[in-house]
């Protein structure tokens, strides 16, 4: 599995980096699971929400998403006990 965070769906999505872009691809050809953690999507969404351009922007992110084997991670506060 491969966990997105903001930058890196922001890299994929507005293709700034093709080098993650590329990378993306590949894992999703190879089938591996994306996920991506419900913090950073309420992140992009909050973006999405204030930007110039809410339904572009909202096209957009869904047309890179749909196709990608993503598991949205909620945000579980276990994540950070000390052992």
């Amino acid at each position: 599995m491969i966990c997105l965070d903001t930058n890196a769906v922001i890299a994929a999505v507005n293709q700034r980096k093709p080098s993650v872009r590329r990378r993306l691809e590949q894992a999703l050809v190879d089938r591996v699971t994306v996920g991506i953690p419900t913090v950073v999507l309420y992140e992009m969404w909050y973006g999405i929400r204030k930007s110039m351009r809410p339904q572009a922007n909202t096209e957009v992110l869904g047309k890179q998403l749909a196709p990608a084997n993503c598991e949205f991670e909620s945000f579980r506060a276990h994540h950070f006990e000390s052992a």
